[in-house]
């Protein structure tokens, strides 16, 4: 109820105002204007384009004259991965270099022992 009391416009943008053209529009619409529309640099045609003839070539009906490539051309060959051993691609150590390696990080982690 407060609120219908304190708002005396409604929201949104209300009526335009009303506004009255100077006289100038006018005389500016009708002298000005025609000043603008005059080009005094190009030469005027005197004679208008000869008329010519919109004709297109006849053609069979659209389905008829479409000559489609067929769908197996259009999907791409596919090109098959071949597995490769991955044995070959790094091979895996020899055995005494593992027996070392293992060794060492034992005796590594041993003396990490120690030292707390």
């Amino acid at each position: 109820m407060w609120w219908d009391q304190t708002v005396v416009e409604s929201l949104g943008p209300g009526e335009p105002e009303p506004w009255e053209r100077p006289e100038e529009v006018d005389w500016a619409m009708d002298v000005c204007k025609e000043q603008m529309l005059i080009r005094r640099d190009v030469v005027k045609d005197e004679e208008a384009p000869p008329e010519q003839e919109m004709t297109a070539e006849p053609i069979e009906h659209p389905l008829v004259a479409w000559d489609p490539v067929p769908l197996p051309e259009l999907v791409p060959r596919k090109e098959w991965v071949e597995i490769a051993d991955p044995q070959a691609l790094a091979p895996a150590p020899p055995l005494e270099r593992r027996s070392r390696e293992a060794y060492l990080q034992w005796r590594t982690l041993m003396d990490g022992f120690e030292d707390t």
